[in-house]
């Protein structure tokens, strides 16, 4: 009898486990990802954004608007307030405490040139990136999967990103973009909220009366 029940126990221990849900594929996850992507129209969540050098490590939170194509809104909350507003045509930083705009040229093709063109939709990431799963890099979240990205062409920017994904869903809860400099820029999203219908107005920025307004090429 002890044998039966010691070679029943061993045997469902090599079985598979059949009650935990496997991870998706790679190919899974990039064609969800960009079929995810594609249909979102517009979406708002809350963010916390972590950058970090060898020096500095810089840690906000706030919320997030974007609405295709190419219009995002960034109210920084804390530790300062800051705003960045981006209306498909230029863009705006505004930090109030000190009296100063500084505005710039920013289309959409432009944001299509950045790491926050996942969020945007429309993109091949077979096609400009070498996708793996990395062993090594946990999710922040369990369940989630984290894909591991890199240009297949030479970045200016960046050299690698991370994305950490809910299979479930398929949305993007983290992303992680390693910098050519050697920083590091990790923004995680919660309360997502996609289709909500966001109004134009809402990416349109009035330049405050008595700020200095600094015009940037880039």
């Amino acid at each position: 009898m002890n044998l039966l029940t010691n070679s029943s126990l061993l045997l469902w221990l090599a079985l598979p486990s059949w009650g935990q849900p496997s991870q998706p594929d790679v190919e899974s996850l990039v064609v969800g990802i960009q079929r995810h992507y594609d249909g979102v129209r517009d979406f708002q969540a809350s963010f916390a954004q972590v950058y970090q050098t060898h020096q500095v490590i810089q840690r906000e939170k706030g919320t997030l608007f974007v609405k295709k194509p190419g219009k995002m809104r960034w109210e920084y909350q804390e530790p300062e307030k800051k705003l960045f507003v981006a209306d498909g045509r230029n863009a705006y930083f505004y930090v109030p405490e000190e009296r100063q705009v500084r505005m710039s040229r920013f289309s959409a093709g432009e944001i299509h040139g950045t790491p926050l063109r996942f969020l945007l939709g429309g993109v091949d990431i077979r096609q400009d990136f070498q996708v793996s799963q990395p062993r090594t890099q946990e999710p922040s979240q369990e369940g989630n999967a984290v894909l591991k990205l890199i240009p297949r062409s030479p970045q200016t920017q960046f050299e690698s990103i991370l994305l950490e994904v809910n299979p479930a869903t398929y949305r993007i809860e983290r992303l992680v973009v390693q910098e050519v400099t050697g920083a590091r820029s990790e923004y995680v999203l919660h309360e997502v909220r996609e289709n909500v219908g966001l109004k134009d107005q809402l990416f349109k920025f009035k330049i405050p009366e008595n700020v200095e307004v600094v015009r940037e090429e880039n």
